[in-house]
């Protein structure tokens, strides 16, 4: 009995230690695939920075961008990391997922009007649409994947941002309503805002009821910075909301005030002249005009250095040949 439970004891011992040598083996295995596998993940989603932001995404005109500005103490920043990770390697090759570090990059949290984390913009066709809904993979996927066309078709139908009595103003209409005067003198106050800017929201309806006290003493406009980029640009727009009041005599006095109804109004109605003025910019077709003469300027003179070299090079060649003996003549004087 008792070699048979010390035969027992030794079988078990034989059976078991395998597992034993193995179980750690495995464990470790397991860990290392599941770290390569989040490493993999984390590579999909590029970090940016103020100094690569620009070039990387350029709002979009290429491949969508869809980034997650985030702290890295914040608890539902440190939830959606998995998701954010597993969403990218759903998206290769569709949609560039990336993140900012909003407490590093303050100048990109800044521009963005950052108020809360996460933040999550997604880039498409020179325009950035903020994304609002669940924080789930499937919502998220959804939404990167045309969801934000949809959203941005419905958000245009609403009321334009500070209703009807505010002036929406484009590109195409900036020149004739604004510089010409077209409104019997009257200064303009004009808001540079962005649909996903959560500031710009939340001062729409003041700048509507600001639109209504000033009527007939100043008119209130907008510019959808997002959907007029090369104008927002030509304004040397690069915060949101930014307030500009430009006179009859078109002097440009940049507003810096609380966003409070009054505040508003007393450097609508005469409180601007106490700050200093600006000229305006140059118009788009100036802005493009100077760009083209430039060109063509810089190719004239390169054209003409061209030409002076290639002049030279063949002055040259011509000397040389006219200073060097023929190759038969030389041969007749060693033979003689």
């Amino acid at each position: 009995m008792k070699e048979l439970a010390s035969g027992g004891c030794r079988a078990q011992l034989r059976i078991g230690m395998p597992w034993a040598v193995l179980l750690p083996v495995w464990i470790l295995s397991a860990s290392t695939v599941s770290s390569r596998a989040d490493q993999a993940a984390a590579r999909n989603t590029l970090e940016l920075t103020g100094e690569n932001f620009s070039q990387a995404v350029q709002n979009g005109t290429g491949l969508p961008w869809f980034i997650k500005l985030y702290a890295p103490w914040c608890g539902h920043c440190q939830s959606l990391a998995p998701v954010w990770d597993d969403l990218a390697q759903k998206l290769q090759g569709q949609v560039v997922l990336g993140k900012v570090d909003a407490t590093a990059e303050e100048v990109l949290a800044h521009k963005w009007e950052v108020d809360g984390y996460p933040i999550l913009i997604l880039f498409a066709n020179g325009q950035a649409h903020l994304y609002t809904g669940p924080r789930c993979l499937a919502a998220l996927e959804a939404f990167a994947l045309g969801g934000w066309a949809e959203a941005a078709s419905a958000s245009s139908k609403e009321e334009p941002f500070g209703g009807l009595d505010v002036m929406a103003l484009t590109g195409d209409n900036f020149d004739a309503v604004v510089r010409r005067n077209s409104f019997e003198d009257q200064p303009w106050f004009i808001a540079f805002q962005l649909p996903s800017c959560g500031h710009c929201r939340r001062m729409g309806p003041t700048w509507q009821s600001l639109a209504l006290e000033l009527k007939g003493q100043v008119i209130v406009g907008s510019v959808d910075a997002g959907a007029d980029r090369p104008l927002a640009e030509l304004w040397n727009v690069t915060r949101f909301p930014t307030l500009k009041l430009i006179t009859a005599e078109h002097e440009v006095f940049d507003y810096q005030g609380g966003r409070d109804l009054e505040a508003l109004k007393a450097f609508a109605l005469g409180g601007f002249l106490d700050g200093a003025s600006s000229a305006m910019p140059p118009t788009l077709l100036e802005e493009h005009s100077e760009g083209g003469r430039l060109h063509i300027v810089v190719g004239f003179i390169l054209g003409v250095l061209f030409a002076s070299a290639v002049w030279a090079a063949c002055c040259c060649c011509s000397l040389s040949e006219r200073s060097s003996p023929p190759a038969g003549g030389s041969r007749r004087r060693k033979a003689d």
